[in-house]
This record gives C-alpha cells, structure tokens and sequence, in this order.
C-alpha cells in the first residue's frame, strides 16, 4: 500500500488534489477516508469546496489542513466566513 509506504519516509504529510463530495470536483470522499486512515502522517487536500459543509465532510474525515483555490477568488466561499466557522 503507496500510503504506508510513504509513511516510512521523511515527509511532513501527504498532499491530495482535490476531494469529491456532493458535487465538488477531485478525488473521491473515500478515497480520502482511505488515506487518512491507512497513513500516520497528516492529509493535505486542495480543494475547490463551494460550501462550509464540504470542509466540514473533510474535517470530519481527519484531513488535516485544506487548502481552497478559486472558490475563494470567484466568490463561492468567503474567508471571513469559513475563518470565523474553523476558529477554534
């Protein structure tokens, strides 16, 4: 398995581009379950997430940061607002 694998060598985490979950283009949901479970090192997703539930379906999956791209810069999320919702 490419994820344990990885898990042996000196990385800072494992990066993932993009993840799917109603309607969100990238790699499956599952996929992403999948990865988070079988590594030790923390998941990084890019992701082009259009609501603060999406974020909420990676948290909840035990990705570790995610990172937005253009659903930010076109106005489907605002950073104030999904800063304000993460804010621990």
């Amino acid at each position: 398995d490419l994820a344990n694998e990885l898990t042996s060598l000196p990385l800072a985490g494992l990066a993932v581009h993009g993840a799917s979950s109603d309607g969100f283009q990238g790699a499956p949901l599952r996929f992403i379950e999948d990865l988070v479970e079988a590594s030790s090192l923390p998941v990084f997703c890019r992701t082009e997430a259009s609501a603060v539930g999406e974020l909420r379906a990676l948290e909840h999956h035990g990705v570790a940061v995610t990172v937005l791209g253009s659903s930010l810069f076109d106005g489907q999320l605002d950073a104030q607002a999904v800063a304000h919702h993460f804010d621990s």
